[in-house]
Order: C-alpha cells, then structure tokens, then sequence
C-alpha cells in the first residue's frame, strides 16, 4: 500500500489512534500504520457491503492467507508486512474468521460471547501489533490481547447506537429483555434505558483489562511505550465522555476525547512512564472466556 494513503486513511477514520501514533519512532510509525489500514479496510468490507458480498471478500482473504500470496491488494499490502516481521498468522486468521461472523445482522447476549468476539476483532490485533513495536518477549502475549479487549470494549460501548442501526447490538443483556437492535435503532425508551445500563456494565468490564495492559507496558521498548500507553489511555477516556454525557446526551452525540483531553492524556502518560508496574503475573481469569481460540496464547 502507498504509505500516503495508509496514513490519510489512519487521519480519517482512526482520530484516536492516530495520535498517538505519532509518538512512535518513524521505523515503527510506518508498519503500525499499514497494519491499521489493512484491519480498517477489512472491517468495512463487513461494515459496508451486502452480506453476501462481504462474506465472499473475506472468504477469499482467508484462502488467500492461507496460501500465503493474494492478488488482493489489501490482503497483499498485509502478507508483504507479516513476511518482513513475522506477524502471527494464526491471529490475523481469527481476525478475517471473526469479521466474517460480522457480515450479518447479530446480537450477543452472553459476556463470554463477547469477550470472544472483543478478543477476535481486537485482541488478535494486540497481537499483530506487538512485533512491529519490538516486542520480543512471549509472555507479552496475554496483556496485548488485553489491551485489544479493552479497547474493543470501549468501541462498543461508545458505538451502540451505529452498531444497532446495522442489526447489531454486541451488549450483554440476557435474552427475554425486549432491548433488540431495532428498538434501540427506532429511539424505544426502554430498550435505551436497558442499553444505557448495559454500557455502565460494559464499561466496568473494560477496566480490568486496561490495568492488565498496563501491566504489561514493560514489556514494550522504551521508545515506543508511551505511544501505546497514550492509546490506551485515550481509548480509556472515552468511557468518562460517556459517562459525562449522560443517558440523554450520549444517545445525541458520538462519545470523543478533544484534542486538548488527549494532550493532558499524553503528557501525564509520559509523567507515568517511570512508575508503570513491572513483574506483575497475568490474571488467568481474564482469558476464561477465550480458552481454545485459535492464535489466543494461553495466559
């Protein structure tokens, strides 16, 4: 991919992430960016196609994985990255397998659920990601995966509104509440009272898997740390926009962190660099609900 357009897609649809990418050192700037722009461009062919166009896109990425060559140019931008780096395979699979359940309409009323799909669309990135921020360390593995589930988390939680518009609603709430995407979608109040709960819950649940991620900053070269904290961090701060915007406002309006937020986020990220913890264990029963996916290293 033309790095330039790599980085104009970044600009435009990851304002969060793009940020903070610009505290990475240039040599990892580049690969971290075109590894986004491949997750980007696949996760739209789920969000905006016709389900049965989508499905037959990504089967062909997935065939094209595994073969290890693509005409794709997607898919091609992507091989070129994983031969250079050794990215894991097996997580960029899970991530084309776990887009793909993502075609059609959907609601996921179990957390167990949930943190599969998080750990899918996100914590597989966690993964990818790590190589390309000189991460060496196997045991860096569960707290990256964690840092994509928190921040999947987030996504969903500030999203829920887009997400039930189309047919999707990825909150925890059991079956026989009436909370469907399309009631959601139409402005039932109800169904967004139970969502708005269901988003505090959400919300909640992130937070474990935040302090795990900074646990495991460590591991993570000291020139690209702060970079990756910051991203957490801003990520992090979206739950308080959400929380600051009430149950009226946050229905109104998308959830954002200005740009004088995020400067405050990353100079008190820098401050806290030296303090970070280090040596912590990873908590296993963060990985309870992910036992056996393919790629997820065992806690």
């Amino acid at each position: 991919m033309n790095p330039k357009t790599a980085f104009e897609l970044l600009r435009r649809r990851g304002k969060s992430f793009a940020w903070a990418s610009r505290l990475l050192p240039a040599g990892r700037r580049l690969g971290v960016v075109r590894l986004y722009a491949f997750c980007r461009q696949a996760d739209d062919l789920a969000d905006e196609l016709p389900p049965e166009q989508a499905e037959a896109r990504l089967d062909a990425l997935l065939a094209d994985l595994h073969a290890g060559r693509s005409a794709d140019p997607i898919l091609a931008d992507f091989l070129d990255l994983s031969h250079r780096h050794r990215l894991p395979r097996a997580a960029a699979l899970h991530l084309l397998q776990a887009l793909r359940a993502d075609c059609r309409p959907r609601v996921l009323g179990q957390e167990d659920a949930l943190l599969r799909y998080a750990y899918g669309v996100a914590g597989t990135v966690g993964l990818l990601i790590s190589p390309l921020i000189g991460v060496e360390d196997p045991a860096a593995a569960p707290f990256a995966v964690d840092l994509g589930v928190a921040m999947q988390l987030t996504n969903i939680a500030r999203d829920v509104l887009e997400d039930a518009r189309r047919g999707r609603r990825y909150l925890p709430l059991p079956a026989e509440l009436d909370c469907t995407p399309q009631a959601i979608a139409r402005g039932d109040p109800e169904a967004r009272r139970m969502a708005w709960g269901a988003i505090q819950d959400l919300l909640l649940l992130a937070e474990p898997y935040y302090q795990s991620a900074e646990f495991g900053m460590h591991f993570i070269p000291a020139r690209e740390r702060l970079a990756i904290l910051t991203a957490a961090r801003v990520y992090r701060a979206i739950g308080g926009r959400i929380q600051a915007l009430g149950p009226a406002g946050y229905w109104a309006q998308r959830a954002r962190v200005a740009a004088p937020s995020k400067a405050r986020i990353s100079l008190q990220a820098a401050r806290d660099l030296p303090r970070l913890p280090a040596g912590e264990r990873h908590d296993p029963a963060l990985h309870r609900a992910l036992t056996g996916l393919p790629g997820c290293v065992p806690a």
